[in-house]
């Protein structure tokens, strides 16, 4: 997979709803069209953040398993 994005968020180790939060928090920060990568190792989070982002209007692709227990999510900013 293409490793192109403007943020790394690496949200390992926290459980939801810090996981959204933090993740939010960093998405805030990018302009329009731009991409961060999210490091998640909690399952649950990773449907969570795909559900939520999309709900808000972003673009939520390139979902990833890389290891054990651990994904890789990319969100582009398409709405402010």
């Amino acid at each position: 997979m293409d490793e192109e994005y403007d943020v790394l968020c690496d949200i390992r180790g926290d459980k939801c709803p810090m996981t959204y939060i933090k993740a939010r928090i960093t998405l805030e920060d990018l302009k329009p069209q731009q991409v961060m990568l999210v490091l998640i190792d909690y399952a649950p989070a990773v449907d969570n953040l795909r559900r939520n982002f999309t709900m808000e209007g972003q673009q939520v692709y390139g979902i990833e398993q890389v290891g054990p227990g651990e994904w890789k999510l990319r969100v582009r900013k398409l709405t402010a």
